[in-house]
């Protein structure tokens, strides 16, 4: 989690102060966006969907549930993630319809075993994820309702610890706890639309839908959310 906090102060920092420059027969085509542009930050809530490709099914069940016990919604369930939580982003304007954003996302994440029938589990999984994005307005930047056009890297990390009481693998096995513990670390490439309302000069609502794929793993996430912008 303070790897990730200091990833997103310092690119929030380097998007704030840096400058890109493109040279064309030993010209400099750069214009100081950066000097007249806008800053924003901002806070939503939000849904993650996450299927990890790569995650093992756990073989057994829960003693006292194994009438519910099937290797269809086994294989099914156990790759299934889901996170709710807040989004904290910063957003650095470089023209009137460019922009880059840095979100961080920390949450509770609830893992495909705590979502199975056959499993009585206690979730403490979480997830850290950090993410930039560029965001190109679709809209005239003058009006009010804006659509956005969002792609770029993703960075997550999921500590998965969830504890499964009355554990067995086969029948006759004596029933104990089991505790399911992992570090899964992605990246992964998004795209995305957006749409923002501008209330005022400085306050912005806005709502995004997100759609990623881990590289490699062939892993599959979706995020919808919906938030408030502070513009300065």
């Amino acid at each position: 989690m303070k790897i990730f906090l200091k990833l997103f102060i310092a690119v929030s920092i380097l998007i704030t102060t840096g400058k890109a420059q493109i040279i064309v027969n030993g010209k400099s085509t750069y214009r100081p966006y950066f000097n007249n542009s806008k800053s924003a930050l901002s806070i939503s809530y939000g849904s993650m969907l996450w299927i990890d490709a790569k995650g093992k099914d756990l073989l057994g069940y829960s003693e006292s549930l194994a009438p519910f016990h099937n290797e269809f919604l086994k294989s099914n369930r156990s790759k299934l993630h889901q996170n709710f939580s807040l989004k904290f982003g910063f957003e650095k304007g470089i023209s009137n319809k460019f922009s880059v954003k840095t979100y961080l996302l920390t949450g509770k994440m609830y893992t495909g075993s705590f979502y199975r029938p056959d499993l009585i589990a206690r979730e403490k999984s979480n997830v850290v994820q950090l993410s930039t994005y560029g965001n190109y307005v679709l809209s005239r930047p003058v009006a009010k309702i804006k659509a956005h056009l969002m792609a770029g890297p993703e960075f997550m990390t999921v500590n998965k610890n969830v504890i499964i009481f009355e554990y067995v693998e086969k029948e006759g096995d004596v029933p104990g706890d089991y505790n399911q513990k992992e570090t899964i670390f992605e990246v992964g490439l998004t795209t995305g639309l957006g749409l923002s309302y501008d209330l005022s000069n400085h306050f912005t609502l806005f709502t995004e839908a997100m759609l990623g794929f881990s590289l490699p793993g062939g892993g599959f996430k979706f995020f919808n959310g919906s938030g408030l912008k502070y513009v300065f």
